[in-house]
């Protein structure tokens, strides 16, 4: 698989770019990690923002050279991006590493070559406009090499300005055998502190916090983020319409070094979906399908084909198909997975749902199905609420016709609310009902 040749990638990069023949000689040295300083925030900030733009270009290659090449560079962009977000973020702790004592010096002439680079990478996006056939395919594989070769020198120059390096096991941790000691306790399994350093955390849902911070950071770029026990929730209005978009995402347990593993909802124009994104090549069959495994809690196992994204790194539920499962995964407390590609290649995560109500009503209210359900005597509460308030719903009957939405435009509208006529979560609560996935309480 691709995800196979990334890691060995990513390795071999740290073995080329950290020890040329004119670097500082490296040791192994306690580190400790200063505090985060404004400048490299903002290159952490940088690479993120590259990486989803990698990522979105490289959703519209199925596969060929193209795409192997945007594999490789989003493996040096990941690594670059991983060492950075340690060195920022994790907190003081003493492992063992290889590091490259920071040269500024070199930095700058590195700073000097990679202009040079973005040069060529704007020549070649000037001689690939307008190009079809073979023509059109070599100006773009020089385009992307043109990208890579700007990554590659990026992650020498940040090497160089902050003198990173890749956590390696430390020797006392080897027993006399050749066999690591208990190195997760130690900290070593991902490179960060180990438990008494980390607020009681293990290593793996340390550095998985780090993982939802960064999420956080990138997309407060884009809209409002909040944070509902296991999810990530972004609510997005759109530019042209002020249609509201949400995505809720949950991160799986125990994430590898090289990538993670997300569960994502979504509302994105009034369409759901419901995604299982593994971060690397999922390979289907004729349809383009994988078989997924899943059970809710304790719940009997289920099967069911899933259709993959264009990218072939998620899977999952679209349209009416997504809204059923996430009423289901609102009645849970955990979530098992098991995607099985066309080559019987399994890849198994596990999630708790703690947040799952807040993260569906985002989705639902989203998409104009959070009061679907509401039961005549919850419409009746909402009617009698109004009515107190001076907004005549024609008569509290549990029948929410135009007399009903006609009395909540003129409630919305008098407290400067989003003008619907729709029982959207803002105006549920503004009435003092309490909103929850797939229910809604209404106290006359």
């Amino acid at each position: 698989m691709l995800s196979v040749l990334k890691y060995v990638l990513s390795a071999s990069l740290v073995i080329a770019l950290m020890q040329p023949a004119d670097c500082v000689a490296q040791s192994e040295t306690e580190v400790t990690q200063d505090a985060a300083t404004a400048e490299m925030t903002e290159d952490l900030a940088r690479i993120e923002a590259l990486i989803l733009e990698v990522q979105a270009e490289r959703a519209r290659y199925a596969g060929g050279t193209i795409r192997l090449v945007l594999d490789y560079r989003l493996a040096v962009l990941g690594l670059t991006r991983d060492l950075l977000d340690q060195r920022l973020h994790a907190p003081e702790v003493t492992v063992a590493v290889p590091v490259t004592q920071p040269d500024r010096e070199a930095a700058a002439e590195l700073a000097a070559e990679i202009g040079e680079a973005e040069a060529d990478v704007a020549l070649a996006e000037v001689q690939a406009i307008g190009r079809g056939g073979l023509v059109g395919a070599v100006a773009q594989m020089e385009l992307a090499a043109a990208r890579m070769r700007v990554s590659l020198l990026e992650f020498a120059l940040l090497s160089r300005q902050y003198g990173l390096g890749l956590p390696m096991l430390d020797p006392s941790a080897i027993s006399a055998e050749g066999r690591g000691s208990d190195v997760e306790d130690q900290g070593m399994a991902v490179g960060l502190a180990g438990p008494e350093d980390t607020g009681g955390m293990s290593p793996a849902e340390f550095r998985r916090e780090r993982r939802y911070e960064s999420f956080s950071r990138t997309w407060s770029a884009s809209g409002s983020v909040t944070r509902a026990g296991e999810w990530l929730i972004l609510r997005h209005r759109s530019p042209l319409d002020d249609s509201l978009s949400v995505t809720a995402m949950n991160i799986a347990e125990v994430p590898t070094m090289g990538g993670i593993s997300t569960l994502t909802l979504y509302c994105v124009e009034d369409e759901e979906a419901a995604l299982a994104d593994f971060d690397e090549y999922l390979l289907g069959g004729r349809r383009d399908r994988v078989w997924a495994q899943y059970r809710f809690d304790d719940d009997l196992p289920e099967s069911a084909y899933w259709s993959l994204s264009t990218s072939h790194e998620a899977t999952g539920l679209w349209g009416e198909a997504a809204r059923p499962f996430m009423e289901r995964l609102a009645d849970a407390e955990r979530f098992y997975l098991r995607v099985t590609e066309d080559d019987n290649e399994a890849h198994d995560f596990s999630i708790s749902l703690t947040g799952i109500d807040e993260a569906v009503a985002a989705v639902a209210d989203a998409c104009g199905w959070l009061a679907d359900g509401l039961s005549q005597e919850q419409i009746m509460g909402v009617q009698t609420i109004l009515s107190g308030l001076g907004y005549d719903t024609g008569g509290v009957d549990g029948i929410w016709g135009s007399g009903s939405r006609n009395a909540l435009q003129r409630y919305q509208q008098d407290l400067d609310l989003e003008t619907t006529g729709v029982l959207d979560r803002s105006t549920l609560e503004s009435l003092g009902c309490v909103v929850r996935a797939g229910s809604v309480d209404c106290q006359e």
